[in-house]
């Protein structure tokens, strides 16, 4: 079910050239090239498209949709109901549009710019797997012509004959479920020889079963109460029997001097598959963002790895060197976690590794850094401190005895056996951290690591649970 409604734009349109605003990242070249031949196929049909995350802001948009709405690179990331009521006032379809992002099915509106002309605007939200909305694509499809013709009924049935006989749009006339008129688009179409194949035959072979009711129901009002039947999307079976989809909207009309149905409608199969291929290549760029993300982050935690650890290590040093301040790096290893993984299994020792992973995140600066280095080690880079060392030292240990005291907090694990049953656990751990400071580019980050790692071993041998510093040798 698709709900439609009309406005009116109040800004003129301008055609600024904007080409598909994409990112940089070396892992998505396959896709965004994919993404482009998308774009240019929607530009040559003339669908204006932006695509929207779950917040309705902008991710994406074709150059036919800069041209109209006067969009360039800074529309990426911002909000799209306050840039569509900029430009077209205060109405109700904005609130439409909003609420078409809470429900899987589309919301369409009709709009006219001052100059005359019409698009018709569709939102169609899209669900991940688990039915939860993620995002949305914009369409605006010009329908200028089909309007006009709907305008040209009350002009007069010579001039309306005369313009809809030319028409790119397909024009049926109906009269009792029969073709009374096709126009040359319908007859090319249709795929008949001339307008002879078609007069006198019922519609309804020419529509798909999974339509037909409806198409009968749209009919059967149009005859009986003259409400206009909306645009809709349906699908048609030409004379050889091939199905194609297309767009159709209905107007009961006076023709020759006795009631019928006008019907326009038009070829949107290119569409259909451009849309569905944007939809694919929309998932294949979130499964290569995915991997572009796994690539550097521990699938468990979440965390940085090694591979983006390091780069921070760098940056810290860097950034070490311009404010004259040292920095930190804490190695730590969690006690006993062997004995929990012997004793409960590997599901839950991981349960504590994520629990761990999210206590670190939150008792350091949200400019430091915490990655997962591997099993149940984790690194820590803290940068700037103070300039002078031994503040410097007084402060990481002030930030370690605070990890230690956060990490050492019961931990409540699920374990789950056979037969579905399950019962909670409570588990206390806590972590020997090796700490090693650093200077500048002093010293490299392979250097800094082995610091720390060697001092958190003095601290499990001294007894665990313990905060040991990297003491370097004169």
């Amino acid at each position: 079910m698709v709900t439609t409604k009309v406005c009116k734009f109040v800004k003129k349109t301008q055609t600024p050239s904007l080409a598909l605003p994409l990112g940089p990242e070396p892992a998505l070249e396959a896709a965004l090239a994919v993404n482009k031949e998308l774009s240019e196929l929607l530009d040559a049909a003339g669908i204006a498209t932006i695509l929207l995350d779950h917040q309705m802001h902008i991710r994406r948009f074709t150059r036919t949709a800069a041209q109209l709405l006067h969009l360039n690179l800074d529309a990426v990331g911002r909000p799209v109901v306050p840039l569509l009521s900029r430009l077209v006032g205060d109405v109700p379809w904005l609130a439409d549009m909003q609420a078409g992002m809470n429900s899987p099915i589309p919301v369409e509106v009709q709009v006219q710019t001052t100059a005359g002309l019409w698009f018709k605007l569709r939102i169609q939200p899209e669900q991940k797997p688990d039915n939860t909305i993620e995002g949305a694509v914009i369409t605006l499809v010009d329908i200028t012509e089909m309007k006009r013709l709907e305008k040209a009924l009350l002009d007069g049935e010579e001039r309306y004959r005369t313009m809809v006989e030319w028409s790119p749009e397909a024009i049926n006339i109906l009269r009792d479920g029969k073709f009374i008129y096709v126009n040359s688009a319908a007859i090319e179409l249709y795929g008949a020889t001339s307008a002879q194949d078609l007069l006198g035959q019922p519609s309804r072979d020419r529509v798909h079963p999974d339509d037909l009711e409806s198409a009968l129901l749209r009919m059967k009002s149009l005859t009986l109460h003259g409400v206009s039947a909306p645009l809709v999307e349906m699908t048609f079976f030409k004379l050889d029997g091939s199905a194609i989809k297309v767009q159709a909207q209905a107007k009961r009309v006076e023709y020759e001097g006795a009631p019928a149905v006008h019907v326009a409608w038009r070829d949107i199969s290119e569409r259909k598959r451009a849309q569905d291929a944007l939809r694919e290549s929309v998932q294949r760029t979130e499964m290569a963002d995915e991997v572009l993300h796994l690539a550097f982050h521990d699938a468990l935690t979440n965390l940085p790895n090694r591979r983006v650890l390091v780069d921070r290590i760098d940056q810290a040093m860097i950034a070490s060197k311009r404010s004259g301040c040292h920095g930190a790096l804490m190695f730590i290893d969690l006690d006993n976690f062997k004995t929990l993984n012997d004793t409960h299994g590997h599901a839950v020792g991981d349960q504590l590794l994520i629990e761990v992973a999210q206590r670190l995140r939150n008792s350091v600066r949200e400019a430091d850094t915490v990655a997962r280095f591997g099993g149940d080690e984790f690194v820590v880079v803290f940068s700037p401190l103070k300039s002078d060392k031994a503040d410097s030292g007084s402060q990481a240990n002030i930030i370690a005895r605070n990890i230690c005291a956060a990490l050492s907090q019961p931990y409540r694990l699920t374990i789950r056996h056979e037969g579905e049953t399950q019962n909670t656990v409570e588990h206390v751990c806590t972590a020997s951290i090796g700490v090693a400071l650093f200077f500048s580019h002093e010293a490299g980050h392979d250097d800094i690591l082995k610091w720390a790692d060697m001092a958190m071993y003095q601290a499990k041998k001294s007894g665990r649970n313990a905060i040991r510093f990297h003491e370097p040798s004169a």
